[in-house]
C-alpha cells in the first residue's frame, strides 16, 4: 500500500518535471525516477520475503546485463562504422541483427555453464510429463523408506544371466532398509522371460520397462538396400550366410581386438563399422528414454543414489545423465569389461565400437562416485587406465545365493553339463576332443557317458553343435536343450556329475554360472588360463582349472573323475566356502554405497513377499 501511494505521487511528478524538456525529458523522468523508488522497495521488501540476498539477485541478473552491455557496445560501434549513405532501414536491420548476435555470443562465451543448465531445464520441461508413470511390476509397497534407482538392461522377468546379479542384490538392499526402482527393458521386448523371477524380489521393488526403438538411419539404409539389391539381406556383408551354407562352410562369429583395422580393405569392414555405430545408436536411444523415465520416477528427498549395471553398457550413460540432472551420487556396476573387452561379435567387430566405448566409458568414470567391477583383475586394470579415479574403484564379485536348490542326483551315467550360451570364443571342441579320448579308451556308450547343454547353444562359429560333435567323433554323446526358466535350469544342473565352463573371451571376467555350479555336489571343471580371473577365484578350491588348449590334461582329468564316479566319490559343494557367499559381497557393496549416500534406517522385520502386476 505504501509503495503504491509513493508511486502515485512520485511518478507523475517525475514525468511532469521532465515534460519541461520535451519527449527526451519525459523518457529521462521515467528511466531515472521509476528505479529510484522501485529498487529500494524491491531490495528491502520483496527480496526479504523471497529469502534472497541482493548479491544473489544481481548475480542472477549478470548474464542478461552483460549481454545487454554487449548489445550497447555493438550498436555504438556500428553507428561509427556503417556508411552514412546507407538507408535508415538498412542501418536498422544491420544494427538489430548484429545486436542479437552479440547478445547470444556473450551468453554462449561468457556464461556457458549457466546456458547449459538453462537448456537442460528447458529440455526436461518439454519432455518430462508431470504424471508419474505406473510400474510394469511392483512388489509390496514400502512407503517412507529411502530408495535407490537402478538402470539395468537386464532385470526380472528377463531370463538372461545378467538379470540375476541385481535380482539377488535387491534382497540384501531390502534387508538394509533400501527400496529399489528399476528402469529396464520392456518385458514385451524380451527374447526369453521368466515371470517366476519376480516372485523372488523383496517388498519395495518397482520395475519400469522401456522398449527398444529403431533409429531412423537404420530404416533409411534398409530401404535403400532393398531398392538396390532386394535379393540379399543387409547382414550378408558381415559374413552370415544362409542355413544351407552354414553346414558346408564354417565362419568366425567373433574377432579378436587385434584383428580389427581402421582402414577398410573390403566391403565387410565398412558394414562392420556401420553396425558397430548402429548398436550404440540403438542403445543410446534406449538410454535417453530410460533417463527420461528415471527423472519421472525420482522423488526429491526419497531417492539417494543412481546405480547402473551393464552390459549393455549404455545403461551407464543413462544413469550418468540422470545423476547429473538430479545431483545424486552415481554408482557404476560393471558386470563385464567395457572398452577393455578383448573380442566382439563378428558383425560389429570394428575399431568404431571401441572408440565409442572409450568415449562413453571415460564420461561415466569421470562422473561416478563409485565404480564397481565384478573381478579384482578388471578393477586393477581399470585403476591403471583411470588413475584419477582409482580410489573410487572396488571389486564386488558375484556369489552363491542363499536359496533352495534341488539335491544333486548321481546315477550310473557320468554327465558333463553346461548351462548358458555358446558365443564369441566359448569353444566346446577342447572338451569334445578330451571326451572323445575318454570314450574311445574306455569303450563307453551313451548309457555310460554324456555331455548335455542347456541354453542358447545351437551353433559355434556358424556350425551346429551336433555337427561339431560329429566332426570330433562324439555325436552320440551330445544332448542339447533350449533356454528354460531358472527352476528347470537348476534341476538340469542337479543331474550332472561334472559341471563345466567353456573358455572366456576375457581373462578379466568370471562366468556367473560358476556360482550356480558351486551349489551342487558335482565336480567343477573350468577351462581357463592360468592367472585369469576365473583361475584366481577358484585357486585353493577343489575345482579343476585347466588351460583350454591342454587337451591331454583335460582327458586325463576326465579319466580320474570318471573312476571316482564309479567308486561313488563326489566332492562337497563349494558354496559352503564363505568367500564365495553373495551375502559377503553384497555387504561390501552396500557399505561402500552407504558411505556415499548415507545409511538408511533398518526395517524392524523382514518384509513379506508379494508380487503384483500393475
Amino acid at each position: 500500500m505504501r509503495f503504491n501511494l509513493v508511486m502515485a505521487v512520485w511518478l507523475p511528478t517525475a514525468l511532469y518535471v521532465g515534460a519541461h524538456w520535451g519527449t527526451t525529458g519525459v523518457a529521462l523522468g521515467w528511466v531515472i525516477g521509476y528505479p529510484l523508488v522501485t529498487i529500494p522497495c524491491f531490495v528491502r521488501a520483496t527480496l526479504r520475503i523471497l529469502g534472497l540476498r541482493a548479491r544473489d539477485y544481481l548475480r542472477a541478473l549478470w548474464p542478461a546485463a552483460s549481454a545487454a552491455t554487449g548489445i550497447a557496445v555493438t550498436v555504438l560501434a556500428l553507428r561509427v562504422i556503417l556508411p552514412p549513405a546507407w538507408s535508415p532501414w538498412l542501418h536498422l536491420g544491420v544494427v538489430v541483427l548484429a545486436g542479437a548476435v552479440a547478445y547470444v555470443a556473450v551468453l554462449l562465451l561468457a556464461h556457458q555453464v549457466r546456458m547449459q543448465e538453462v537448456a537442460a531445464r528447458v529440455i526436461e520441461l518439454t519432455r518430462v510429463r508431470h504424471a508419474k508413470p505406473s510400474p510394469a511390476y511392483a512388489t509390496a509397497a514400502s512407503d517412507g523408506r529411502p530408495r535407490l534407482l537402478l538402470i539395468s538392461y537386464h532385470f526380472p522377468p528377463d531370463a538372461a544371466v545378467g538379470a540375476l546379479r541385481w535380482q539377488k542384490l535387491a534382497r540384501y538392499a531390502a534387508e538394509r532398509g533400501w527400496g529399489l526402482d528399476v528402469i529396464t527393458l520392456d518385458p514385451a521386448c524380451l527374447a526369453h522371460s521368466d515371470p517366476s523371477r519376480t516372485e523372488d524380489l523383496p517388498a519395495g521393488v518397482r520395475i519400469y520397462g522401456i522398449p527398444v526403438r529403431r533409429v531412423w538411419v537404420e530404416r533409411v539404409v534398409e530401404l535403400v538396400w532393398r531398392l538396390l539389391d532386394p535379393s540379399r539381406p543387409l547382414r550378408r556383408l558381415v559374413g552370415q550366410p544362409d542355413a544351407r551354407a552354414r553346414s558346408a562352410r564354417p565362419h568366425p562369429e567373433s574377432l579378436a581386438r587385434d584383428a580389427m583395422r581402421w582402414r577398410p580393405r573390403e566391403p565387410r569392414d565398412v558394414a562392420r563399422a556401420y553396425f558397430a555405430w548402429l548398436e550404440y545408436a540403438r542403445t543410446w536411444r534406449w538410454a535417453r528414454a530410460a533417463a527420461r523415465r528415471a527423472r519421472q520416477v525420482i522423488e526429491a528427498g526419497v531417492h539417494q543414489a543412481v546405480i547402473s549395471c551393464g552390459p549393455p553398457h549404455m545403461a551407464h550413460e543413462a544413469a550418468r545423465l540422470v545423476a547429473r540432472r538430479t545431483r545424486l551420487p552415481f554408482i557404476v556396476d560393471l558386470r563385464d569389461p567395457w572398452s577393455l573387452v578383448q573380442r566382439l561379435p563378428e558383425a560389429i567387430a570394428s575399431p568404431v565400437w571401441f572408440a565409442l566405448a572409450a568415449r562413453y566409458e571415460r564420461r561415466c568414470v569421470d562422473q561416478a562416485s563409485l565404480i564397481v567391477t565384478n573381478t579384482d583383475s578388471l578393477r586393477n586394470v581399470m585403476r591403471g587406465l583411470y588413475r584419477a579415479a582409482a580410489s573410487r574403484m572396488t571389486a564386488v564379485p558375484n556369489g552363491c545365493d542363499e536359496e533352495e536348490v534341488p539335491p544333486s542326483q548321481h546315477g550310473r551315467r557320468f554327465v558333463i553339463a553346461y548351462a548358458g550360451s555358446i558365443y564369441l570364443d566359448r569353444d566346446p571342441r577342447p572338451l569334445f576332443r578330451a571326451a572323445a579320448q575318454l570314450t574311445t579308451e574306455r569303450g563307453l556308450t551313451a548309457r555310460d557317458f554324456g555331455i548335455e547343454f542347456m541354453g542358447d547353444v545351437r551353433t559355434f562359429d556358424g556350425v551346429p553343435i551336433e555337427q561339431v560333435a560329429a566332426e570330433e567323433g562324439i555325436a552320440d554323446f551330445i544332448r542339447t536343450y533350449p533356454p528354460c526358466p531358472r527352476a528347470r535350469a537348476l534341476e538340469f544342473l542337479s543331474r550332472a556329475t561334472m559341471l563345466v565352463t567353456l573358455p572366456q573371451d576375457s581373462d578379466m571376467a568370471i562366468p556367473a554360472k560358476i556360482f550356480d555350479y558351486m551349489q551342487f555336489d558335482a565336480w567343477l571343471l573350468a577351462l581357463a588360463d592360468d592367472g585369469s580371473a576365473t583361475e584366481q577365484l577358484l585357486r585353493g578350491s577343489t575345482a579343476d582349472v585347466v588351460a583350454p588348449d591342454a587337451i591331454d590334461t583335460i582327458a586325463g582329468l576326465l579319466h580320474l573323475r570318471y573312476l571316482q564316479h564309479l567308486r561313488g566319490e563326489w566332492p562337497e559343494r563349494l558354496a559352503t566356502d564363505p568367500r564365495y557367499s553373495r551375502r559377503e559381497q553384497a555387504d561390501r557393496l552396500f557399505v561402500a554405497l552407504e558411505a556415499i549416500a548415507g545409511v538408511p534406517p533398518r526395517p524392524v522385520e523382514e518384509p513379506a513377499l508379494v508380487c503384483a502386476a500393475s
